[in-house]
């Protein structure tokens, strides 16, 4: 008998309101006799994908390496804007306690 595994899925959410993204990976596992048979397929349960510094399954085992630079400097740009933001509340407020 002959098993393998094929991703079949590829699931990607981002959030507007966040900026975040999840993914997800689902496989097939196809089981044959040794003559080509099919013994059995199924869908196995998704699992998450390691995007950026996530924990997961990895993402290179699922797209290429332009698609994962991608991804990976949006997650730093992401990380970048959030920083900045802060860093505007923390001026804005200084520049309100100047004016008052």
């Amino acid at each position: 008998m002959k098993t393998t595994k094929h991703p079949y899925e590829f699931l990607a959410r981002w959030n507007a309101e966040t900026g975040e993204m999840h993914a997800h990976v689902g496989f097939i596992l196809t089981v044959r006799e040794d003559d080509g048979a099919l013994v059995s397929r199924h869908a196995m349960p998704v699992q998450p994908v390691a995007v950026g510094s996530d924990e997961g399954f990895p993402l290179s085992e699922v797209l290429d390496a332009l698609h994962i630079s991608l991804l990976t400097e949006k997650e730093g740009a992401r990380a970048e804007n959030a920083q900045l933001k802060e860093r505007v509340a923390q001026l804005t407020d200084q520049l309100a306690r100047v004016k008052a």
